[in-house]
């Protein structure tokens, strides 16, 4: 089975604008590959639940990967995000069916990876951007009537 072609833009215009334009509404970049898309996503996971004694223990993971992409519409090769994937994981105990508390890790090997990045307009040269989330680890406690 042959890749996937990545999604492109399109538009009516003719006229190709500067590469490195910061001015995002006078673009028509044909052919390009459409910003803020990764040309590969993917994300695989598990749950497994055991019974142990009166309840279940529970696993979870997860992994989400995304390749490089273009942040703005202007193509600026300074808001070019990098590839990169995140794991989860969890394991809990859900006792009779009524409750369960889980251990829960998000960002399990504290992955830094930016979001987005935006060229502000004007000549101001300024880029702001978003990071994504550091790791976290806590518990969840539920309740179930």
């Amino acid at each position: 089975m042959p890749a996937p072609e990545p999604a492109r833009q399109s538009c009516q215009s003719d006229v190709q604008p500067p590469r490195q334009s910061d001015d995002p509404g006078c673009l028509c970049d044909h052919g390009a590959a459409a910003r803020g898309l990764s040309k590969w996503a993917a994300t695989v996971g598990f749950d497994v639940s055991t019974p142990v004694g009166t309840g279940d223990i529970l696993l979870h993971g997860d992994w989400s990967y995304r390749s490089s992409y273009n942040a703005d519409t202007t193509n600026s090769q300074y808001t070019q995000i990098g590839g990169y994937g995140v794991v989860n994981a969890s394991v809990g105990y859900r006792f009779n069916s009524s409750w369960e508390v889980d251990a829960f890790v998000r960002n399990l090997f504290d992955e830094n990876y930016v979001t987005a990045l935006t060229v502000q307009t004007g000549n101001s040269g300024l880029i702001l951007g978003q990071t994504g989330d550091p790791r976290l680890v806590g518990v969840t406690l539920r309740v179930r009537r």
